[in-house]
């Protein structure tokens, strides 16, 4: 993770990028349907990579504490079988 701030009259800001690697991560994923499994199965995915980036906003308003956050998310398989592709049930 790498990440800067700032503080200012105004209000303080921060922005950061991360990326996460995962091994063996078991995802649910409900397009694996079958008769034994009517709402779908848990799936191994070998190698996973999580790369975003993250911005938020802070300042006071009329004695209030006024927070935004923006988050973007690139959750994609890594491994060998499936590379590219979106990691189910996650946020993008």
């Amino acid at each position: 993770e790498l990440g800067l701030r700032g503080s200012y009259g105004w209000g303080t800001w921060t922005l950061s990028a991360f990326q996460t690697r995962i091994d063996d991560l078991i995802a649910y994923d409900a397009s694996l349907v079958d008769a034994a499994h009517p709402f779908g199965q848990p799936n191994n995915i070998d190698q996973a990579r999580i790369r975003g980036v993250e911005a938020g906003y802070d300042t006071e308003l009329a004695g209030w504490t006024v927070r935004s956050a923006l988050t973007w998310l690139q959750p994609q398989a890594d491994g060998e079988v499936n590379n590219g592709n979106w990691l189910p049930r996650r946020a993008r």
